[in-house]
């Protein structure tokens, strides 16, 4: 498993695998009815399992890797916010609040430190 991957996305990745091995499973019946292992309508059967699970499997992909990079903005953001977070403790109450009143990231920020400095803590 790949590190830092929320449950969300390492449900979505394990679908996928589920969906790859059914859809294996149908190519093996495939190939059973073309060498006349099975009657030619599992074949059909195991052809029409296969292309389902496969599309499914790509549609779970593609979902689990649009999950993960979701997961990995908000770690950026949330880290970016405590970087700037730091760089803003050394700022005046009027300053933070001149940059809490602009919005974005900065913002969200400023308001952070005045709320720990409302709150007694002091950050440095």
């Amino acid at each position: 498993m790949p590190p830092g991957l929320s449950d969300a996305a390492l449900l979505l990745r394990r679908k996928m695998w589920l969906m790859l091995a059914l859809g294996v499973g149908g190519l093996v019946l495939v190939w059973a009815a073309l060498r006349e292992q099975v009657p030619p309508a599992l074949g059909v059967i195991g052809a029409l399992l296969a292309a389902v699970c496969f599309s499914t499997g790509v549609m779970f992909g593609l979902r689990g890797h649009r999950q993960a990079l979701a997961d990995r903005d908000a770690v950026s953001r949330r880290s970016m916010v405590v970087l700037i977070a730091s760089a803003l403790a050394r700022q005046t109450d009027e300053a933070l609040t001149a940059i809490a009143g602009r919005g974005g990231p900065a913002a969200e920020a400023a308001r952070q430190v005045l709320e720990g400095r409302r709150g007694g803590r002091t950050q440095t």
